[in-house]
C-alpha cells in the first residue's frame, strides 16, 4: 500500500500524505517518517516558490523604473543635466539589481553544494579587499573610511559568504552614517 499510495505522489502537488496509519511498529515508523519527509519537502519547495515570486518583483521594479528614465528621456531633449540625472538615476537602479542577482547567484551555489564550504581564510585580506571597495562610496557621502589592519587573523569560513557578511556590514554604515567616520 506504502509504494502503491507513494507512486501517486506528484511534485506538483505536495500537500499529499500516505494516508495510512502510523503505527508504532517498524513499517508505522516509515510511514510517519515518509509523511514527515513529504510535508518538509512541501515547506522547501513553498520556500522556494515564495523566494522566486518576491525576487521577481524586485527586479521587475528597478528594470521598470530604469526603462522609463531611459524612455522619457529620449522623449524629449533633455539638457545636459537632466540627462546626468536621468544616468545617475539608472545607476542607481543597476546597483539595485545587481544586488539582487548577487544574492541569488550567491543562494543558488549555496543550493548546489548542499553546504557552506569553509577554509582557512586572511580576514585581514577579506576586510582590506571589502574597505577598498567602499573607500569611493564613503567619500561620496562625505564619510571617511578608516582601517586599522595591526594583526594577522586566520579564519576558517566560506569566502564569498564573509565577504557577503563585509559588504553588507559597511553597505549599511555607509548608508546609515550620516557624519564623520566609519572605522
Amino acid at each position: 500500500r506504502i509504494s502503491a499510495r507513494a507512486r501517486f505522489l506528484s511534485a506538483t502537488d505536495l500537500s499529499q500524505r500516505l494516508g495510512l496509519p502510523h503505527g508504532k511498529d517498524e513499517v508505522g515508523r516509515l510511514v510517519a517518517t515518509l509523511d514527515g519527509m513529504l510535508e518538509r519537502l512541501e515547506e522547501a519547495f513553498e520556500r522556494q516558490r515564495q523566494f522566486t515570486a518576491d525576487a521577481s518583483h524586485e527586479l521587475r521594479t528597478p528594470l521598470a523604473l530604469i526603462r522609463s528614465r531611459a524612455e522619457e528621456a529620449l522623449a524629449r531633449n533633455p539638457s545636459p543635466e537632466e540627462y546626468r540625472e536621468v544616468l545617475q538615476s539608472i545607476v542607481l537602479y543597476s546597483e539595485r539589481m545587481g544586488e539582487i542577482l548577487a544574492k541569488l547567484l550567491f543562494l543558488a551555489r549555496l543550493d548546489s553544494r548542499g553546504k557552506v564550504e569553509g577554509e582557512v581564510l586572511s580576514l585581514r585580506e577579506l576586510l582590506e579587499g571589502v574597505a577598498e571597495e567602499y573607500q569611493e562610496k564613503a567619500q561620496a557621502r562625505g564619510l571617511v573610511l578608516l582601517t586599522d589592519f595591526r594583526d594577522e587573523a586566520l579564519v576558517w569560513g566560506d569566502q564569498t559568504c564573509l565577504v557577503q557578511l563585509f559588504v553588507n556590514l559597511l553597505d549599511n554604515a555607509v548608508k546609515y552614517t550620516e557624519q564623520g567616520h566609519i572605522k
